[in-house]
This record gives structure tokens, C-alpha cells and sequence, in this order.
């Protein structure tokens, strides 16, 4: 470790806060009790998603130590996902927002950089320390004084400070490459979506469906039996309607043998394409590789035939 660097435990350069518990009664369509959640710290990027924001009663009191704070970094402390447990976000500016029961708030002292720690937060060395906490188990509850034990090399507050200036700009840097391939993408979608209503605008005899698909379907009806491992079960959360493609980094998984159990057009392979039938109707996703897997009802399949 370089001079003047210090291996610190979280525990000792941050304090922690719980968040506010309430009951379901008391939430409603919208007041000024605003409650920030799991759902409001977005997994891929780590920042604060604003979106889809929770209200409770005017009357629910809020402790001043329930409300996040500008610098502060809040942390999912539960969830049903244990893909979502220990994920951080840091409060960038003042918000007069609480923050749930599930949830935790480190404030951190005098002697680092709030951001400094955020970076550390969102490293594959803090990646793996939640990883192993359950040792391949399905849990999810995080105790501070676990978290707590998480180590970070700290240097010096200006040595901090300059690192955090070279990573805000390269993730800057990151985030405009990003933008330009979502340009790029955008541009392709629209080529292609106007190829596709020439092609299917062009008056002439029809067909239906059924004439050139062996199947049309849609996934089990059936409340799928969860595991801690197996073949991964999609729901329509799992589609990108940007890329058009599936995500299985936050999929849960199904028995092997309620997989073998399916219908044979139950179970996608190369070639197949499924598509949404509730929320934003009709995202087609074309599978490209042959991978085990199974879908909730919610999605559709069509295999086209051979012809």
C-alpha cells in the first residue's frame, strides 16, 4: 500500500442510520412524505432513480435521522433479490425525502471524501464482499454490523479528492460514449423499423399468423417454484425494450425438473421470437442462443416453421 494510505473498516469512517418503518395503510396516491426505496437505486448504474417514488400520510411523523442527506449514501439493506442487496446510491444534492425501512444511510466523518467511499461502494471488491456474505444462499437481510466489517484502502482527504476528480471524469468520458452508441442504436432501430412498414405496408394477399408459425403461445400460468439455483425464469422486467434483448442478471431461478415438465413450446430455442402481451404490448425478442430457460405468462412465443 502506497505511504500515507490506511486500510479503514466502513464501521469506522461512517455512521449508519435505519430507515423509517411505516404501515400499508398509510401510504397514498400523494402527499409530502415521499419515501425512497430499493426500486429508487438503479442496479446498473448506482444513482438515484426518481421515477417511480412512494408517498405516505401526512400525518406519519419523519425523524430528521430518516431523511437522507446531501452526502449521504443509501444502501439497500433487504430484498427479495439478492442481486439488489447491498446496492448504493449517493444522494447528490438535498431532497426532503425519507427513506424506507429497508433501507440504510452512511454518513460519512471528517476524514474521507462521501464519493471516495461511493467509488469504493461500487467496486468488484465490494461486489464480491456482498457475494460471499451469503456463501451461495438465497439470503436477504444485510445487518450493518456485517457491513460494517468491509474494508477500504484510504489515502489522504487530497489524494482522495483527486481521485475522485479522475474518475468523475472518466465516467463522464463513459456516459458520453454511451449516449453517441444509444444515438447510433436509435438511428439503426429507425432504418429498420422503416424498412419494416415498407415491407408489411405493401397491400397484397394476406396471411395469418398461424400459417407460417408451428406455435403461438405464451408462458406457464402456473406460480413457478422458486430454487437457489436451476434454469433461470423470466418475467417481462427481464426485457430491454431499448436493445431488444433479455436481461438475466436479475432472473430468478426454477427447479430443473419443473423445467423438464414443460411443453415442449414452453421452453425457447434459437429462432424463436417472444414478445410482451401486457404492460407495453407487443416487445418482439428474437432468441439468438440456445440457453435453458422458461417465461411467465406475461410474455408470448412464436416458432416460426420450417417453410
Amino acid at each position: 500500500m502506497k505511504k500515507g494510505w490506511e486500510w479503514k473498516k466502513l464501521g469506522d469512517i461512517c455512521t449508519f442510520q435505519r430507515g423509517l418503518t411505516y404501515s400499508k395503510k398509510d401510504e397514498v396516491e400523494l402527499s409530502s412524505n415521499i419515501v425512497l426505496r430499493a426500486t429508487n437505486i438503479d442496479l446498473r448504474t448506482n444513482t438515484l432513480e426518481l421515477t417511480d417514488l412512494k408517498y405516505v400520510n401526512e400525518s406519519v411523523h419523519v425523524p430528521p435521522d430518516k431523511k437522507v442527506r446531501e452526502g449521504g449514501l443509501l444502501v439497500c439493506m433487504a430484498s427479495g433479490s439478492k442481486s439488489h442487496l447491498g446496492k448504493v446510491a449517493l444522494i447528490d444534492k438535498c431532497y426532503d425525502f425519507a427513506f424506507g425501512g429497508f433501507m440504510g444511510q452512511l454518513l460519512c466523518r471528517e476524514m474521507v471524501v462521501p464519493k471516495f467511499v461511493y467509488y469504493a461502494m461500487t467496486g468488484t471488491e465490494y461486489l464480491a464482499f456482498i457475494a460471499g456474505l451469503s456463501d451461495g444462499a438465497n439470503i436477504n437481510n444485510l445487518r450493518f454490523d456485517v457491513l460494517a466489517t468491509f474494508r477500504i484502502p484510504i489515502p489522504p482527504l487530497p489524494e482522495q479528492q483527486r481521485i475522485v476528480g479522475i474518475l468523475d471524469e472518466a465516467f463522464a468520458g463513459l456516459a458520453t460514449a454511451e449516449a453517441n452508441a444509444a444515438r447510433n442504436l436509435q438511428n439503426a432501430r429507425e432504418i429498420f423499423d422503416s424498412h419494416l412498414h415498407a415491407v408489411f405496408s405493401q397491400r397484397g394477399p394476406c396471411a395469418v399468423l398461424s400459417e407460417f408459425a408451428d406455435e403461438v403461445t405464451d408462458g406457464d400460468h402456473a406460480p413457478p417454484p422458486k430454487a437457489s439455483s436451476g434454469v433461470p425464469f423470466i418475467t417481462i422486467s427481464n426485457i430491454n425494450k431499448r436493445t431488444l434483448t433479455i436481461d438475466f442478471s436479475n432472473t430468478f431461478a426454477v427447479p430443473e425438473a419443473y423445467f423438464r415438465d414443460l411443453k415442449s413450446n414452453r421452453k425457447p430455442r434459437v429462432g424463436d421470437v417472444l414478445y410482451t402481451v401486457t404492460g407495453t404490448l407487443g416487445i418482439p425478442i428474437l432468441v439468438r442462443q440456445q440457453r435453458d430457460f422458461c417465461f411467465q405468462r406475461h410474455i408470448g412465443l412464436i416458432r416460426p416453421n420450417a417453410t
